[in-house]
């Protein structure tokens, strides 16, 4: 098993872990975590690893392994994505977002570029463009084929309040020795 606890994107799963069985578990589960798995820096050495049979299986964002299977081919790729399912911690879905910030030196270019973003053409560029295999969040505008179709997703029953800043998440890691 391999887990990146300093990259970014673990945090959201440990949030989720959490807010869903509380810190005592949350806890328990990392230093378990911190006993038996092997650590990586990031998600994309994850996904090499496991390709390359160094690990068996390894805990990443979806996106990772869809860029590594775009690189390479996905017919000559080895490994696979499973989706965590029934509202497990692991199914937990990330959101990407934009704001501007009050102190921003140029804020009406800030707020047209934010804008930009949630338009049509900017959604569907990063549906199409195998780069980012992310979710589009405009209506109408499908996401790459590669991945899982969003209503086959079973991400636990969380609002992103429930999943907090990550400041907390930080000290459980630190806590566990992840850190």
């Amino acid at each position: 098993m391999a887990i990146a606890p300093t990259d970014a994107d673990f945090l959201p799963i440990v949030a989720a872990v959490v807010a869903l069985k509380g810190k005592d578990e949350a806890l328990t589960w990392l230093k378990g975590l911190k006993a038996n798995a092997q650590i990586f820096d990031d998600d994309e050495a994850i996904a090499a690893a496991v390709e390359g049979g160094r690990v068996a299986t390894g805990v990443i964002n979806n996106y990772y392994w869809d860029r590594l299977a775009m690189e390479q081919g996905a017919d000559k790729t080895k490994s696979k994505v499973y989706y965590f399912s029934k509202g497990d911690p692991g199914a937990v879905v990330n959101i990407s977002g934009v704001a501007v910030l009050k102190s921003a030196p140029y804020p009406d270019a800030a707020q047209k570029f934010a804008a930009y973003l949630v338009s049509e053409r900017a959604q569907q560029l990063l549906a199409k463009g195998k780069i980012n295999f992310e979710y589009p969040l405009r209506p109408g505008v499908s996401p790459d084929p590669m991945l899982k179709p969003f209503d086959q997703l079973q991400p636990p029953v969380l609002d992103a309040t429930k999943l907090g800043d990550d400041s907390g998440v930080g000290e459980l890691l630190r806590e566990a020795g992840l850190l």
